[in-house]
Order: structure tokens, then sequence, then C-alpha cells
């Protein structure tokens, strides 16, 4: 099977008083979808993660895509830029959002992100899908 190269750079997190901070790239206008063991945050606000309670989070801005999510023991980022793909390497789908959430962003969809890879008989799978967007 061919490697697929995907844009990613990822970086190991800081835990600050069992608070976890957004990397600084992610821009100020990015939305976020926070999953806590309890209830799932979604919002147009950078602030930081109880760790605590946090299980992941995704923050997205349109163009690129952030990922925070436990390995081992730690606490990871990954930086997804699309922007370096093929366009026959990515594209985009829409989900529906449910009426609770519409109203609280005024959207009505999610977009989600999908790199599109090649096995070695040359069939198409997706080989990573992320939030990207809210439209």
């Amino acid at each position: 099977m061919e490697i697929v190269h995907l844009p990613f750079e990822t970086t190991v997190l800081i835990n600050e008083d069992d608070k976890l901070y957004w990397p600084k790239e992610v821009t100020a206008d990015a939305y976020t979808l926070v999953y806590y063991h309890s209830e799932l945050q979604i919002e147009k606000l950078l602030k930081p993660l109880n760790l605590q309670t946090l299980y992941e989070a995704w923050a997205f801005d349109g163009k690129c895509s952030w990922h925070i999510w436990q390995r081992d023991d730690e606490w990871i980022c990954t930086a997804y830029n699309p922007s370096v793909l093929k366009e026959e390497e990515k594209m985009e789908v829409e989900h529906y959002l449910s009426k609770h959430i519409r109203q609280k962003i005024k959207k009505t969809k999610l977009i989600i992100h999908q790199t599109i890879a090649w096995d070695e008989d040359g069939q198409a799978y997706i080989a990573y899908s992320c939030p990207i967007n809210f439209k």
C-alpha cells in the first residue's frame, strides 16, 4: 500500500494546573468542539480546557483544523493544513446540525474535510477526516 503523506504537525501540550491551552497558531476566529466526559461544548471561543473531564477537542477556522487528544500520558495537538494537498486528494462533505446547535451558533451544517489516498490496486479510500468549518 502506498504511504500517505498527510499535512500534519504534531506538538506535545503542557499541563498547567490541570488546564490545557490552545496552541498560539489557532486563530481567534476558530470554532471549537470540545468533548468532555458529560458534555459537548461548541463555541467560537478559545478558552482553557479542563483536563479533569476532557476527552478530546477540535478547533477549526475554515482553512486548518487542530485536534487535541491524549497519547499515552501526554496531551497532543495535531495541526492539519489541507492547503498543500492536490485537488484530487481532498473533498468536503456536509452534515446537518441538530436544532439546538443551529440555534446556538447560527449555522446549519458542519463541514468535514476528507483526505483521499489510493491503495496498491488504485482504490480510493479516506486516509483522514476532520472538521474544517461550519456553514
